[in-house]
């Protein structure tokens, strides 16, 4: 994983270093003009009986991936609109000016956690997958798989545990971010080149996956080799890769099934990713009046990420099949001894968690996880809590 990452890293960064050069001193300007304008306008009002002048904040919005997906489609459309709608349904004086940027043109998915910490983009979609010696908690649902496969139940579960476990919002803190709501995505599947019908079929084969997603390989003989989706298609094409552990609507979104027709159904499990935050200096210069909109409006954000979702999953393998994908089902003995092969998941990722100083955290986040879906009705295909 890291050294694939560090190719890419090496790759990107003078893309990066160049659009931070260019855009980070005029936003710095910017930001602290817009914050002075905010404050000045807030004392203003409380000094003089004068209505305040309207303020216009200056915003970028940002994501490495494309709109195509939920979780940067329902920032254009729900949160952004969403925002000004309360701003201006609550009669305020603020009003924001947005620049958007997605789809990697402002910066690509190997940087979306330094982005906003560095205030390239001032909110952006985060991808703690990729993050996980940064932001080891965030990892919890690729270390537990074959849990749970409705990804709106792993949404909920981890609004809820960052508003209750101050240890999760804390790696987002450390990362000057205030986090906003969090974003997932539906079941995993295999897409490969080769027919796919047991496990032994893996055996050699090189299979992309995003972050710990490679782990899910341990014990099949497959080689994982990390990315992002929007290097899957030209991996696979290329023959970089002979396949991709992916969801089915972000599989179709980029026409996995093109070049990797055969479709394996397995349901490995529904994983958050990541999700929508702020840079906090940028956050802690808000009236608290933008800061409570921004944090409810985060929260639907989430909701129709999960909703969205659903919807183009239910489809996706369909639309596959009728494109002429091979579509078939993993058979429930072969994903038995799957997930029997697999070692100890959690344990490595507590006891890697012990080395770096948060073993109790990732102790209590593992207990936190699996009791929340066990309470929502989620039966685990296997106990990760032994």
């Amino acid at each position: 994983m890291n050294e694939v990452k560090n190719n890419d890293v090496l790759g990107n960064r003078k893309h990066i270093e160049q659009s931070y050069l260019n855009r980070k001193d005029n936003q710095m300007k910017r930001m602290k003009q817009t914050v002075t304008a905010v404050l000045a306008g807030a004392s203003a009002a409380f000094l003089t009986t004068t209505p305040a002048q309207s303020e216009t904040i200056n915003l970028t919005l940002a994501a490495s991936h494309s709109p195509n997906l939920p979780f940067v489609g329902q920032m254009s459309q729900h949160f952004k609109p969403e925002v000004d709608r309360r701003l201006k349904e609550a009669n305020s004086d603020i009003k924001i000016n947005w620049t958007e940027a997605y789809g990697g043109s402002l910066y690509t998915f190997q940087y979306t956690l330094e982005s906003v910490e560095e205030n390239l983009t001032d909110i952006g979609w985060v991808g703690t997958l990729w993050e996980a010696s940064k932001m080891p908690l965030q990892q919890i649902s690729f270390v537990t798989p074959f849990v749970v496969d409705d990804v709106r139940v792993v949404i909920d579960t981890m609004n809820k545990l960052h508003d209750e476990m101050p240890p999760l919002r804390a790696e987002w803190d450390k990362y000057n971010q205030v986090f906003l709501g969090a974003t997932g995505i539906g079941t995993y599947h295999s897409y490969t080149t080769f027919p796919f019908t047991t496990i032994d079929d893996l055996k050699g084969k090189k299979i992309n996956g995003a972050g710990l997603v490679g782990s899910w390989l341990k014990g099949t003989g497959g080689i994982p080799v990390d990315g992002g989706i929007p290097v899957f298609y030209e991996n696979v094409k290329n023959r970089i890769v002979d396949g991709v552990l992916l969801t089915g609507q972000t599989a179709y979104s980029i026409k996995l099934h093109e070049v990797a027709p055969n479709v394996t159904k397995i349901a490995i499990g529904a994983q958050y990713v990541g999700g929508l935050s702020i840079n906090k200096t940028v956050w802690d210069g808000f009236p608290p009046e933008l800061q409570k909109i921004m944090m409810e409006v985060g929260r639907e954000y989430s909701t129709r990420v999960g909703a969205d979702t659903v919807a183009r999953d239910d489809v996706a393998l369909e639309k596959m099949a009728a494109e002429g994908a091979n579509v078939t089902t993993l058979s429930d003995a072969e994903r038995d001894r799957w997930t029997a092969l697999l070692p100890n998941l959690p344990q490595e990722w507590i006891e890697g968690a012990e080395r770096s100083g948060s073993g109790e955290a990732a102790t209590m986040m593992l207990d936190r996880y699996l009791s929340e879906l066990k309470d929502r009705g989620q039966v685990a295909a296997r106990d990760w809590s032994k």
